[in-house]
């Protein structure tokens, strides 16, 4: 079963469930799709960071030479743009900046025995990650793609 029909037999049967449902199939459905959602995670990390390699190469180390004048210049000028990568990279920078303000917060939550004052600033430098991470998905965020 290719990809596609998987996800279309898990919408088809998704739609048709009801209480008699066997739990095997239900299962081995799920454990399907769990199996090809993964191999489609790896796949798409290769591929953002095969891209990025590619991006930085280009802008590092390629140059064209113009045709009408003969002068070289960086071909990392003109390079396309790449929304998808420039996504999936703000994502996982934003799940890392998620990472630390988790850890602020276990940190803010043992803090809050110890003194206010500390409990406050582990408080507000969580919230000030969390909006970082917000901006990082938006591609607002300074440091972004």
């Amino acid at each position: 079963m290719t990809n596609k029909e998987l996800v279309a037999a898990g919408h088809a049967f998704a739609k048709a469930q009801d209480a008699d449902a066997p739990l095997t199939e239900i299962a081995k459905l799920v454990s399907d799709l769990a199996t090809r959602l993964d191999v489609i995670t790896v796949l798409s990390d290769v591929l953002t960071a095969e891209n990025l390699a590619l991006k930085n190469y280009i802008d590092g180390e390629c140059y064209i030479e113009s045709k009408r004048t003969g002068v070289y210049t960086c071909a990392g000028i003109n390079k396309p743009e790449t929304p998808a990568t420039d996504a999936i990279l703000n994502e996982v920078r934003a799940e890392g900046v998620e990472m630390y303000a988790q850890t602020l917060r276990r940190k803010q939550e043992d803090a809050f025995t110890e003194s206010e004052y500390r409990h406050t600033k582990l408080g507000r430098a969580a919230v000030s990650a969390e909006k970082f991470a917000d901006q990082l998905r938006a591609g607002r965020a300074e440091g972004g793609v």
